[in-house]
């Protein structure tokens, strides 16, 4: 309940900061579940862009009632949307299905990358996992991603795998306690956690990895995750769970 109320204040704040300010046009670029009080910005002729980050609901599985009882009441809101941009084609499928009213304004972002960012078909021979081999994960680090199971499947492999190596590349508000784990693992020096470094160095590290781990939680509404897009562009093969819908640009 105390989540819901501070969302609720958040919009308010929002809607009181776009009238102080006589705003024509809001941008709201974050996933949340209370929209629907900001359909009286729209009434008093203030356009609003959506930007969908995340999923409406968890995009491997159907709505379940709380998600439609939420959709119910910001349907007003989604309806007077001047435009809404969705991440992805698992977001842009679920905001056609659920209102399709909608659907001419609703138009679906691919993130882009640079030139120099590109090696796809990079000759990438394939290793045994008895060779030197690194498993590899970037993103924030956090429980609804994964990070911990990734971290106890690697401690059930280290032993018969020598070779096994695990690399996380991020920060998070459980960085910390992951670092820890790490540092008083009996396969400690077989085991990095970065934190946070720069995109030049997330792409060396892929370079070097042979596998991405995609392990997040089902019961989070990821949008698209762009990580294993990264990864595939350096050539490198992903494992993910059926909460990332990267799999439906990636495919095979």
């Amino acid at each position: 309940m105390l989540y819901h109320f501070s969302e609720l204040r958040y919009v308010l704040k929002i809607a009181k900061l776009a009238i102080s300010k006589k705003a024509q046009l809001v941008v709201i670029q974050k996933s949340l579940s209370h929209l629907w009080p900001l359909a009286v910005l729209q009434l008093m002729g203030v356009k609003i862009v959506l930007s969908l980050h995340n999923g409406i609901w968890p995009t491997h599985r159907k709505a379940n009632n709380r998600d439609k009882r939420l959709l119910f009441m910001n349907k007003v809101f989604y309806h007077r949307c001047h435009a809404i941009l969705t991440i992805g084609p698992a977001v842009y499928n679920q905001v056609i299905e659920a209102m399709p009213r909608c659907a001419s304004r609703v138009r679906m972002h691919i993130p882009q990358y640079d030139q120099h960012c590109r090696t796809l078909w990079r000759d990438r021979p394939p290793k045994k996992i008895d060779e030197p081999f690194t498993l590899i994960f970037v993103g924030r680090i956090e429980k609804n991603k994964g990070v911990f199971d990734l971290f106890e499947a690697f401690e059930r492999l280290a032993g018969a795998y020598p070779n096994l190596r695990l690399l996380y590349i991020g920060g998070g508000r459980a960085l910390e306690i992951l670092k820890e784990k790490g540092a008083t693992s009996a396969y400690a020096d077989r085991i990095a956690v970065f934190g946070r470094v720069d995109g030049a160095r997330v792409f060396a590290e892929l370079d070097a990895a042979d596998l991405f781990i995609c392990p997040t939680h089902s019961g989070f509404s990821e949008g698209l995750t762009k990580t294993p897009v990264e990864a595939s562009l350096r050539g490198l093969s992903s494992v993910v769970t059926t909460a990332v819908p990267t799999r439906l640009i990636l495919q095979d």
